[in-house]
C-alpha cells in the first residue's frame, strides 16, 4: 500500500472535493488555512501509474510506503477485556471475567471490531446510554465487521437485530462469533449499506454505524429514510477535527444533535431524526 501526502490551501475545497471523489481511502483535516491529505493506493503499478496520473496537478509532499502487518496476531498480544456499564468483552483466551451484566467473547480476526478501538468503545458507551434511556423495537448495525455492536444491542434489548456489512470476511466473522456467544436473533446481510432487498423498505428505532467520514456522508439520505419518527442514530469512527464537517452535514437531513464524546483523537456523536 502507497500512501500520498497532499497539502491544499483551505479555500481551495473544490480540490480536496475531487480527490474524495476519485479515491476510495481518503484521510483529510484542517489545520492552520491548509487541508492535509492522505490518499491510500494500492501497491500495484497500475494502481500508482493511475493515482500519480490523476495527481499530476497536485503538489505531492510525501509518498510513504506502508507496510503489511498481521493484525491479528497483533491483537491476540493483548486480551486483558474491555470493561462497559454492560459487559465484559475479550477474546477469550483467558479463564477470567469481570462481574458485569454481559459477558462477549470477540476473537481478534480479520475483521474490525474487538472491542479495544476507541471508536468501537464509544459507540458500545452510546448504545449503553441510549437503552437505559430509550426502549427500542428494531436495531440496525451497519458496517458490522466481527458483530460486537450486534451482539451488544441483542444482549440488552432482547429483540432481533438486523446489520450489514460490504467485507466477505465479515459475514464468515459474525457467524463464527455468533456461535461463540450462543446468540440467535441477530441477522446478517452481506451489502452496502441499506442496499439489500429485505433492508430496502425498514424502518429502525436505533441505528449505529462505525465506519469512516466520506461512507458516513454518503449514507446520509440511507440513514433518514430508514429511521422511524424520532429514532436514533449513533455515528463512530470520525476524528475530532472531523466531527464539524459532519455535524453540518446531518443536520442538513434534519437529524438533530443529541451528544458528543471523545476518547484521544476519536469522537462519537448521537443523533435524532427530528
Amino acid at each position: 500500500m502507497k500512501k500520498f501526502n497532499i497539502e491544499i490551501k483551505r479555500t481551495e475545497k473544490q480540490k480536496l472535493n475531487f480527490l474524495i471523489n476519485q479515491f476510495e481511502s481518503v484521510i483529510y483535516s484542517e489545520k492552520k488555512g491548509r487541508w492535509f491529505v492522505s490518499i491510500l493506493v494500492k501497491n500495484s503499478d497500475e494502481d500508482i501509474y493511475l493515482a500519480k496520473s490523476i495527481l499530476e496537478d497536485f503538489e505531492i509532499k510525501k509518498v510513504e510506503t506502508i507496510r503489511k502487518k498481521n493484525w491479528v496476531n497483533e491483537n491476540v498480544k493483548y486480551d486483558n477485556g474491555i470493561v462497559t456499564d454492560f459487559f465484559f468483552f475479550s477474546q477469550g483466551l483467558k479463564e477470567s471475567k469481570k462481574n458485569k451484566k454481559f459477558n462477549i467473547i470477540i476473537p481478534a480476526s480479520n475483521s474490525f471490531g474487538t472491542g479495544s478501538h476507541e471508536s468501537t468503545f464509544l459507540a458500545l458507551k452510546n448504545i449503553e446510554c441510549i437503552l437505559k434511556k430509550k426502549r427500542v423495537i428494531k436495531c440496525f448495525d451497519l458496517g458490522t465487521g466481527t458483530g460486537i455492536l450486534t451482539f451488544a444491542m441483542r444482549k440488552i434489548t432482547k429483540k432481533k437485530i438486523y446489520s450489514s456489512d460490504c467485507d466477505l470476511n465479515a459475514g464468515k466473522n459474525f457467524n463464527i462469533n455468533k456461535k461463540i456467544n450462543y446468540l440467535n436473533n441477530v441477522f446478517f446481510f452481506h451489502c452496502w449499506g441499506f442496499n439489500h432487498f429485505s433492508l430496502k423498505k425498514q424502518k429502525f428505532d436505533l441505528i449505529v454505524s462505525n465506519l469512516f467520514l466520506n461512507p458516513l456522508k454518503k449514507l446520509t439520505k440511507d440513514f433518514w429514510y430508514h429511521l422511524t419518527k424520532n429514532g436514533i442514530l449513533i455515528i463512530s469512527g470520525i476524528l475530532k477535527n472531523q466531527r464539524n464537517e459532519l455535524i453540518m452535514h446531518f443536520t442538513k437531513f434534519n437529524l438533530k444533535l443529541l451528544k458528543i464524546n471523545y476518547i484521544g483523537n476519536w469522537t462519537s456523536i448521537v443523533f435524532q431524526k427530528k
